[in-house]
């Protein structure tokens, strides 16, 4: 529950806004390279950063291809993923399980409070993953994401995330995927 009324807080920000889109600048081209690792659990209570964090050998590399866009006057992206995630074999009793796969996915990205550089966010997704494992009986997911980022110049940003992909409990077996990582994108 506390983490459900920090993310409220969070989305319920007051919006400081200027002309441009500060993901962007005067651009209309962005590629982003994504690294994360994991921060444990399934809960989404790991999304929030610090709340019930556990960093685990578990990582995920993605490149995002973006444009802008807005939504109800905010600043915002629209986003083509592909990548994969990587996962060292756990040891679960006797069997031991890879939680590696190849994902790609759809997203929406918008900034809640932003000044002309820095921006903050959230953004929601649709992956579709490269095959069923033990922590989900499907190869669907839906994607949350928080950011935080700052525009270095009119060609560079980079942002801070914190993403959680769930199947949304469509099938029984959901242990959601948890990350925080460090992106690096360019704007052409």
């Amino acid at each position: 529950m506390k983490s459900f009324v920090i993310f409220c807080v969070l989305c319920l920000a007051p919006v400081v806004g200027f002309a441009a889109n500060p993901m962007f600048a005067n651009a209309n081209h962005q590629i982003g390279l994504y690294a994360g690792i994991a921060t444990g659990g399934s809960s989404i209570n790991n999304l929030i950063p610090g709340v019930e964090w556990d960093f685990q050998p578990f990582s995920v590399a993605v490149l995002q291809y973006s444009q802008p866009m807005e939504l109800f006057r905010l600043p915002g992206r629209y986003s083509i993923h592909f990548g994969g995630a990587l996962g060292f074999r756990e040891h679960d009793g006797e069997d031991w399980h890879s939680y590696s796969n190849i994902m790609a996915g759809l997203s929406a990205d918008v900034a809640l409070v932003h000044t002309d550089r820095f921006y903050f966010g959230t953004g929601l997704g649709a992956f579709e993953k490269s095959r069923v494992d033990v922590r989900q009986d499907s190869r669907f997911m839906f994607q949350l994401k928080l950011f935080a980022g700052y525009r270095v110049s009119s060609m560079w940003s980079i942002e801070l995330f914190t993403q959680h992909f769930s199947n949304g409990n469509l099938t029984p077996i959901n242990k959601a995927y948890n990350f925080a990582g460090l992106a690096l994108l360019m704007n052409f």
